[in-house]
Protein backbone atom coordinates (compact mmCIF):
# COMPACT_ATOMS: atom_id res chain seq x y z
CA UNK A 1 0.00 0.00 0.00
CA UNK A 2 1.25 3.36 -0.91
CA UNK A 3 0.64 6.86 0.51
CA UNK A 4 0.04 9.19 -2.19
CA UNK A 5 2.51 12.22 -1.45
CA UNK A 6 1.67 15.95 -0.96
CA UNK A 7 4.12 18.14 -3.27
CA UNK A 8 6.18 20.43 -1.66
CA UNK A 9 5.88 23.72 -1.78
CA UNK A 10 8.12 27.04 -1.84
CA UNK A 11 7.38 30.03 -1.77
CA UNK A 12 9.51 33.12 -1.84
CA UNK A 13 9.09 36.03 0.02
CA UNK A 14 11.85 37.84 -0.98
CA UNK A 15 16.08 37.35 -2.37
CA UNK A 16 17.24 34.51 -0.44
CA UNK A 17 14.37 34.43 1.84
CA UNK A 18 11.96 31.40 1.52
CA UNK A 19 9.30 29.74 3.20
CA UNK A 20 9.43 25.67 2.45
CA UNK A 21 6.15 23.48 3.16
CA UNK A 22 6.85 20.30 5.05
CA UNK A 23 4.75 17.78 3.71
CA UNK A 24 6.47 14.97 5.43
CA UNK A 25 9.02 13.98 7.89
CA UNK A 26 12.01 13.92 6.45
CA UNK A 27 13.00 17.67 7.67
CA UNK A 28 10.97 17.12 10.69
CA UNK A 29 14.34 16.61 12.68
CA UNK A 30 15.14 20.12 11.78
CA UNK A 31 11.69 21.20 13.48
CA UNK A 32 12.20 18.79 16.23
CA UNK A 33 15.98 20.79 16.90
CA UNK A 34 14.47 24.26 16.93
CA UNK A 35 11.94 22.60 19.15
CA UNK A 36 13.90 21.71 21.46
CA UNK A 37 16.67 24.37 21.76
CA UNK A 38 16.97 26.30 25.15
CA UNK A 39 15.54 29.48 23.88
CA UNK A 40 12.10 27.84 22.68
CA UNK A 41 11.92 26.30 25.59
CA UNK A 42 12.35 29.19 27.57
CA UNK A 43 9.10 30.76 25.70
CA UNK A 44 7.57 27.74 25.51
CA UNK A 45 3.96 26.68 27.29
CA UNK A 46 5.78 23.50 27.52
CA UNK A 47 9.18 23.71 29.22
CA UNK A 48 9.82 20.27 28.74
CA UNK A 49 12.53 18.89 26.31
CA UNK A 50 10.69 16.42 23.67
CA UNK A 51 12.13 13.34 22.85
CA UNK A 52 12.96 12.37 18.62
CA UNK A 53 10.46 9.52 18.97
CA UNK A 54 7.49 11.41 20.17
CA UNK A 55 8.24 14.43 18.26
CA UNK A 56 8.03 11.81 15.13
CA UNK A 57 4.73 10.91 16.62
CA UNK A 58 3.02 14.11 17.32
CA UNK A 59 4.72 15.56 13.45
CA UNK A 60 2.54 12.61 11.88
CA UNK A 61 -0.40 13.49 13.03
CA UNK A 62 0.13 17.37 13.30
CA UNK A 63 0.97 17.68 9.60
CA UNK A 64 -1.86 15.78 8.35
CA UNK A 65 -4.40 18.53 9.55
CA UNK A 66 -1.86 21.31 9.85
CA UNK A 67 1.10 23.04 8.53
CA UNK A 68 4.58 24.16 8.92
CA UNK A 69 6.84 25.78 7.13
CA UNK A 70 10.62 25.67 7.33
CA UNK A 71 12.30 29.53 7.42
CA UNK A 72 15.15 29.54 4.86
CA UNK A 73 17.01 32.70 5.02
CA UNK A 74 20.81 32.83 3.14
CA UNK A 75 20.47 29.14 1.97
CA UNK A 76 19.91 28.58 6.08
CA UNK A 77 17.28 26.95 8.04
CA UNK A 78 16.38 29.61 10.49
CA UNK A 79 12.90 29.24 12.12
CA UNK A 80 9.88 27.97 11.76
CA UNK A 81 5.85 28.99 11.10
CA UNK A 82 3.27 26.27 12.63
CA UNK A 83 -0.16 26.90 12.12
CA UNK A 84 -2.76 24.72 14.29
CA UNK A 85 -6.31 24.57 12.24
CA UNK A 86 -8.58 24.94 15.24
CA UNK A 87 -11.68 25.38 14.32
CA UNK A 88 -13.82 26.37 10.79
CA UNK A 89 -12.26 30.03 10.94
CA UNK A 90 -9.36 29.78 13.23
CA UNK A 91 -5.52 29.33 13.20
CA UNK A 92 -3.11 29.25 15.97
CA UNK A 93 0.07 30.32 15.20
CA UNK A 94 3.73 29.98 16.27
CA UNK A 95 6.85 31.17 15.16
CA UNK A 96 9.92 30.61 16.00
CA UNK A 97 13.04 32.32 14.82
CA UNK A 98 16.75 31.39 15.95
CA UNK A 99 18.33 34.05 18.40
CA UNK A 100 21.00 34.66 15.50
CA UNK A 101 18.67 35.99 13.05
CA UNK A 102 16.27 37.90 14.88
CA UNK A 103 15.76 41.86 14.72
CA UNK A 104 15.82 41.68 11.07
CA UNK A 105 11.95 41.65 10.09
CA UNK A 106 12.38 37.72 9.41
CA UNK A 107 8.90 36.88 11.41
CA UNK A 108 7.27 40.05 10.64
CA UNK A 109 7.54 38.97 7.25
CA UNK A 110 6.21 35.16 7.92
CA UNK A 111 3.35 36.50 10.12
CA UNK A 112 2.39 39.08 7.06
CA UNK A 113 2.61 35.91 4.64
CA UNK A 114 0.10 34.19 6.85
CA UNK A 115 -2.16 36.58 7.09
CA UNK A 116 -2.67 37.27 3.48
CA UNK A 117 -2.40 33.27 2.47
CA UNK A 118 -5.24 32.58 5.44
CA UNK A 119 -7.20 36.02 5.14
CA UNK A 120 -10.30 33.94 6.13
CA UNK A 121 -9.15 33.36 9.06
CA UNK A 122 -8.87 34.70 12.63
CA UNK A 123 -5.46 34.14 13.95
CA UNK A 124 -4.66 32.84 17.54
CA UNK A 125 -1.21 33.42 19.21
CA UNK A 126 -0.93 31.56 22.70
CA UNK A 127 2.08 33.68 24.45
CA UNK A 128 3.34 33.35 28.25
CA UNK A 129 2.57 36.46 30.33
CA UNK A 130 6.48 36.50 30.91
CA UNK A 131 7.71 36.17 27.32
CA UNK A 132 7.18 40.44 26.53
CA UNK A 133 9.28 40.31 23.05
CA UNK A 134 6.27 38.16 21.89
CA UNK A 135 3.95 39.74 23.30
CA UNK A 136 4.56 42.72 21.52
CA UNK A 137 5.43 41.24 18.00
CA UNK A 138 2.05 40.60 18.11
CA UNK A 139 0.63 43.52 19.30
CA UNK A 140 3.22 45.65 16.97
CA UNK A 141 1.29 43.26 14.44
CA UNK A 142 -2.50 44.96 15.34
CA UNK A 143 -2.93 41.81 17.71
CA UNK A 144 -4.99 41.88 20.62
CA UNK A 145 -4.72 40.20 24.12
CA UNK A 146 -7.76 38.47 25.26
CA UNK A 147 -7.20 36.05 28.70
CA UNK A 148 -5.32 37.65 31.64
CA UNK A 149 -4.75 34.12 33.28
CA UNK A 150 -1.40 32.47 32.76
CA UNK A 151 -1.37 32.60 29.28
CA UNK A 152 -2.41 35.23 27.42
CA UNK A 153 -4.50 34.42 24.46
CA UNK A 154 -3.99 37.66 21.35
CA UNK A 155 -5.78 37.62 18.76
CA UNK A 156 -6.46 39.20 15.71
Amino acid sequence: MHRKLKKKVIFRIQKNFYLENIVDDQKSYLIYKMRNSKLMRNNSINKRKITFNSHKEWFKKFINKNKIYLVSYNLKYVGYLRLKFRQINKIEISIFIKKKFQNKNIASKILNFALLKYKNYKFIAKVLKSNIVSQNFFRKNNFKSSNKKRKLLIIR
